[in-house]
């Protein structure tokens, strides 16, 4: 692609930014720019630098949806507290916060979701308790 900005890229800069874990540099790759552009891009196309900031917003929602699924509905084989104490310490999530998306998404491994975002995964064992 070449590095002049066409209209039609910010519904593709929004779809590709609703994924979790997706950022701007996915955009990059994606369109074959550097940053710059990217930046120049986002300055001179205020439809552009909004496609990519509700994008964002999308991708951050479904993001905690999934923390939050795993934290207060979690697998048989989880480490509920754990979950738990990491959607309220790194997210801000609690039972209370309820967050709605549209466009669900699956993802397979939120513990490697977690390793891509730096988020460190305690190797510890802590036994669930039932109330």
């Amino acid at each position: 692609m070449g590095t002049e900005y066409k209209k039609n890229y910010d519904d593709r800069a929004y779809k590709i930014l609703t994924k979790p874990l997706a950022s701007e540099l996915d955009l990059c790759l994606e369109f074959n720019i550097s940053e710059e552009t990217l930046e120049k891009w986002k300055s001179e196309s205020p439809s552009f630098l909004w496609s990519i900031q509700k994008g964002l917003l999308q991708g951050e929602q479904k993001l905690r949806k999934i923390i939050f699924s795993l934290a207060f509905c979690p697998p048989k084989d989880s480490n509920t507290k754990l979950l738990t104490l990491l959607a309220s310490n790194v997210y801000g999530i609690n039972e209370e916060h309820v967050t709605t998306i549209r466009d669900q998404t699956s993802v397979e491994n939120p513990e490697e979701i977690m390793k891509v975002r730096g988020i460190p995964i305690p190797d510890i064992e802590v036994p669930d308790v039932s109330i």
